[in-house]
């Protein structure tokens, strides 16, 4: 008997899929500002299903990679604040996921928290990358202090 496809595997496809379609349409030249808008809807989508579910270790890379994928859209429509937020809730996720309590809210903190959390797992180099598209929106936002405090 043939099983049907895991949440995991469909949503794995469904990122692939978009991730497909963006590029082609970056390819076509018809990634103007509706393109982008359209692959940063589909990819909040595809994050808002993943993160209606709590948060687990078997599904926590293809949900930092759609994390990812949508605030590189948010990012390129300047919509920082909307990246930001999904960003710290990443890092909160993937905190709930170690079960790292960071004793605060501030960003700095959180980041500094998270990172060491995966320090030696899998999901090390997925929470460094989400690390570095928040560091360029502080650059991007003239948040220096930001960037002092984490150092």
């Amino acid at each position: 008997m043939i099983q049907p496809p895991s949440l995991l595997d469909r949503w794995t496809q469904e990122n692939n899929d978009l991730v497909s379609n963006c590029k082609q349409d970056a390819l076509n030249r018809d990634h103007n500002l509706f393109g982008q808008r359209r692959c940063s809807s589909d990819f909040h989508k595809l994050l808002r299903k993943i993160q209606g579910i709590p948060p687990h270790l078997d599904h926590a890379q293809l949900e930092l990679s759609v994390v990812y994928n949508t605030c590189v859209f948010f990012t390129a429509r300047s919509q920082f604040e909307e990246a930001e937020l999904l960003l710290t809730q990443a890092a909160q996720r993937v905190l709930e996921i170690t079960g790292v309590d960071p004793g605060s809210s501030d960003p700095s903190v959180l980041w500094r928290a998270a990172l060491k959390s995966v320090a030696t797992t899998a999901m090390h180099c997925n929470v460094l990358i989400l690390l570095c598209l928040q560091w360029g929106i502080w650059l991007t936002k003239s948040c220096l202090n930001s960037i002092k405090e984490f150092q």
